[in-house]
């Protein structure tokens, strides 16, 4: 490589690095701004409620609808993830938009009357906010939970969730 090849790759990683910056900040205010506009729903209106609710139709509550579809149980089905349940709905899988930690959502899924709710959504936070509210205002429905590790188990276990 030249010395004049190697100035004209020194001004280039220059540029570059004073104008990520830049680029950067345009991205967060013009063009995340409308990406989450687009991807930001209602949440859909369930129109069936089953005996065992599930929140979360990732890997993980795929796994135990997947079990709990074998032993005969049905489920209602909710999940916060529009691509993933577009994806499965392609396979005949009847999933319904919503957040899983909404109130309103919980009574219009028929929490109530159900018999198990099952927490399969991510991050540990989130899973012991799901799991207290539903113990607060459905305090005779049985909860399984995942649990992330024997820390959060313990927690979960404070909370009267009684599966793992």
């Amino acid at each position: 490589m030249s010395a004049e090849d190697h100035g004209l790759l020194a001004v280039a990683v220059a540029l570059s690095m004073a104008t990520t910056p830049l680029l950067l900040l345009a991205f967060d205010r013009l063009v995340a701004p409308r990406l989450d506009a687009r991807s930001a729903r209602d949440s859909d209106d369930i129109t069936e409620h089953r005996k065992i609710v599930v929140l979360g139709y990732g890997r993980f509550g795929q796994i135990v609808t997947r079990m709990l579809r074998a032993q005969g149980f049905e489920t209602t089905l909710i999940d916060d993830d529009p691509a993933q349940i577009e994806l499965v709905r392609k396979f005949g899988v009847k999933v319904f938009y919503g957040d899983g930690s909404r109130l309103d959502l919980l009574h219009a899924a028929g929490v109530g009357q159900a018999e198990l709710v099952v927490v399969a959504v991510g991050g540990a936070d989130r899973i012991l906010d799901i799991a207290r509210k539903v113990r607060r205002h459905f305090p005779n429905v049985t909860i399984a939970a995942r649990a992330i590790d024997r820390g959060h188990a313990h927690e979960l276990m404070a909370l009267g969730v009684e599966v793992f």
